[in-house]
């Protein structure tokens, strides 16, 4: 029989399971910011890492979006930006850091009202605490990278598709729709590999709005077009050309497509002398070099292109890549990776068989779908573990929806157990009457 909550066990049990639930999610939040904290005592590792710390630096100091003093695009606007309010505050370095691991305790906090929600328990929130044991969530939460509040916008634009769907898809109000497409696009103008991933929740959220269409596609559209307009323009006026996101796209396909890459090398690849760009081209123009020799690499050796295609997408459903940094990653990091990516992947696969048990909301099949299809699009550049990560939260969100109804499962039979023996039991007259005789 197929449900759509999990039977509420007794009410003693239930609050010591939540208050169990609540310290073990603390105790792990605590640890997540120690980690952090320990990370932002060294310096930043990544180049990445330190180019979004320089623009804020930049931003703060009143010299603009730019790196090395020169107005850039190269990085998108929202992480910087997010990170030059806390530069002015004073909170400066690789301290920063701790930031991610806020981001992601938030994001933990959403994904455990999610699985709350669809299962009508409490129990719900272990899926907090399983996020912030994800180790991919845990490498992330030690960097200054976006990801940590890509993974928040993910799972907010995901929490507002199941909310819809327990609500009997009514439709949603003004603020909720100029919500949504902020943060739409937020997620684009932060990791814009995401930007398909927001594309394809639009779109769900869309379809849901049936009587509404209208109305919330112009608000949405509107607000997600706001920011990306303002971006854009800024880019025309300051690089002559309004790019929408970042200058990195076309490097990005080089990257991807070139004869020393295969479907896992990353950015570790040797650029191929023509793909080079000279040096007196600015940004812009080398984002348009980068991406021509790309195209004309991929025209000329079809057949080598479609095979690491393939290879990249197949990639992308790998649970672990080696850093391309010199002397990072170790084959316990390798192992923990493998171990707990396989173990999503079996809880997942569970949530699915167990659907009879619990109904599987459209909006999960949905989301779960979306995970599926960036890989074909993510591969068209080049796919990493890391630019997955935070897809990877619907996965961990649907693995702890099936722990719940496991746990759920045995709890019903243990109930069941206890009320047959006190039925079928002998009463205590019975009992004394057979000692008697």
């Amino acid at each position: 029989m197929t449900t759509s909550r999990i039977a509420a066990s007794g009410g003693k049990r239930r609050w010591l399971s939540s208050r169990v639930i609540a310290i073990v999610f603390g105790m792990t939040a605590l640890g997540l910011v120690a980690y952090a904290v320990y990370s932002g005592l060294s310096p930043l590792r990544y180049a990445d890492e330190k180019q979004y710390l320089s623009i804020a630096r930049s931003l703060a100091d009143g010299g603009g979006f730019s790196i090395y003093g020169r107005p850039s695009a190269y990085r998108p606007p929202v992480w910087p930006l997010i990170l030059s309010a806390f530069v002015l505050l004073g909170i400066d370095g690789s301290i920063l850091v701790l930031l991610s691991a806020v981001l992601m305790i938030a994001a933990a906090a959403l994904a455990g009202w999610i699985c709350s929600s669809i299962t009508g328990s409490r129990l719900g929130y272990l899926a907090s605490v399983v996020m912030l044991v994800y180790p991919l969530n845990v490498y992330t939460a030690g960097t200054l990278y976006p990801q940590g509040l890509a993974t928040l916008l993910v799972l907010a634009l995901w929490a507002t598709a199941i909310r819809t769907d327990l609500n009997g898809l009514k439709p949603l109000s003004f603020k909720a729709s100029a919500g949504i497409g902020l943060m739409m696009a937020s997620l684009s103008l932060a990791v814009p590999t995401l930007v398909f991933t927001a594309f394809l929740a639009g779109v769900w959220l869309l379809w849901q709005q049936r009587g509404n269409r209208v109305k919330f596609a112009t608000v949405t559209l509107l607000f997600f077009a706001i920011p990306v307009v303002l971006w854009a323009a800024r880019n025309e006026q300051q690089l002559g050309k309004p790019v929408l996101f970042s200058t990195t796209s076309g490097e990005n396909l080089v990257i991807g497509n070139n004869p020393s890459a295969t479907g896992s090398s990353g950015v570790d690849i040797v650029y191929p002398p023509e793909s080079i760009p000279p040096p007196e081209l600015v940004e812009v123009e080398r984002d348009a070099y980068f991406r021509d020799a790309a195209l004309t690499w991929i025209e000329n050796n079809p057949a080598e292109a479609a095979q690491l295609y393939v290879a990249k997408t197949l990639n992308y459903f790998a649970p672990y890549n080696k850093p391309t940094t010199e002397g990072r990653g170790s084959a316990v990091q390798m192992v923990v990776a493998i171990v707990a990516f396989g173990a999503v992947v079996v809880g997942l696969i569970t949530r699915i068989l167990l659907r009879h048990r619990l109904k599987m909301l459209r909006s999960e099949w949905v989301f779960l779908a979306v995970f599926v299809i960036n890989a074909p699009f993510m591969a068209i550049f080049f796919t990493r573990t890391r630019f997955r990560q935070p897809l990877d939260s619907i996965l961990v969100v649907e693995a702890a929806l099936a722990v719940v109804i496991v746990l759920a499962g045995i709890r019903h039979m243990q109930s069941a157990a206890e009320t047959s023996r006190f039925e079928d039991g002998p009463t205590h007259e019975q009992e004394v009457a057979e000692r008697e005789s």
